[in-house]
């Protein structure tokens, strides 16, 4: 019936196309938003946390401080995947509070009940000259008495940033030469999410402008179905694969969108 209208393939498609481009818009300025203010919220109460704006505004910190006795330090990032704490400031201090001395490290990791601190420097501030000394370290040991559990409440999950915030989030991270290929996946991941959509309802339309003398309609539907499968499967494995760090964060986000875009575009030219 469109067709006898003078309906042509290339009208119809770019007719859905601007329906579900702008339906897919409207979704991602309201859900961007929205989406990591309530998993805020659920981490929040999850903790045993009020969730209350105070809470939320200070839920996503860069890095935090922890005391311990007489040792004070920040920590850039903890990663409870491996253990790890990134960008490392420790002071240690005498009796009277003043400042004894101050470790600079890029990361420890914790091994058989203790903290490995790797790659940094001390600067020691002895109270008998006014001269500060420096030494350079490879790996120091016994200087964290706290184990990873007790920095579980305190970890960052992208989930809970928009895609702005991820991003200053990454580039801050990158500047303190901290390991963010996983934040640079999970971004990638959700701004190509964005265009599934279009995809989807392209390589649609390739299917039903197949006559129906040649394929039935459930035919058509169980093609759809499939291809939707396909698809959510090799998203999952190049993003799996992009975290690992086997490819690059915009390979494993994107990959997949690319391939069927090609397979859509390729199967609409066949219709034509």
């Amino acid at each position: 019936a469109l067709y006898s209208n003078g309906v042509g393939t290339l009208r119809l498609v770019s007719t859905f196309i601007a329906l579900v481009a702008a339906i897919s818009t409207i979704s991602f300025l309201i859900c961007d938003p929205l989406v990591p203010l309530f998993e805020k919220r659920r981490e929040l109460i999850k903790r045993g946390l009020d969730p209350n704006e105070e809470n939320i505004v200070n839920f996503n910190r860069s890095g935090f401080w922890y005391r311990s006795g007489r040792v004070i330090y920040n920590v850039g990032r903890f990663d409870p995947a491996t253990n790890t704490l990134e960008g490392l400031n420790i002071f240690l201090l005498y009796q009277d509070f003043s400042i004894a001395s101050k470790y600079r490290a890029k990361n420890a990791e914790y091994k058989n009940g203790h903290w490995n601190v790797h790659d940094g420097f001390i600067v020691r501030y002895p109270k008998d000259t006014h001269f500060p000394e420096t030494e350079i370290f490879s790996e120091k040991s016994g200087l964290i008495p706290e184990k990873p559990t007790d920095y579980k409440s305190l970890m960052i999950k992208e989930e809970t940033m928009r895609l702005k915030e991820l991003r200053k989030y990454i580039a801050r991270n990158k500047s303190y030469g901290l390991d963010t290929i996983a934040q640079q996946v999970h971004y990638h991941e959700r701004v190509a999410l964005i265009f599934t959509p279009l995809i989807l309802v392209m390589l649609g339309i390739s299917f039903s402008l197949v006559p129906l003398r040649t394929q039935s309609t459930a035919k058509s539907i169980a093609y759809c179905f499939l291809i939707v499968f396909v698809y959510l499967l090799v998203f999952r494995l190049t993003v799996s694969i992009g975290r690992g760090g086997f490819i690059h964060p915009i390979l494993a986000g994107w990959t997949p969108n690319v391939v069927f875009l090609l397979l859509a575009c390729s199967l609409l030219m066949r219709r034509n």
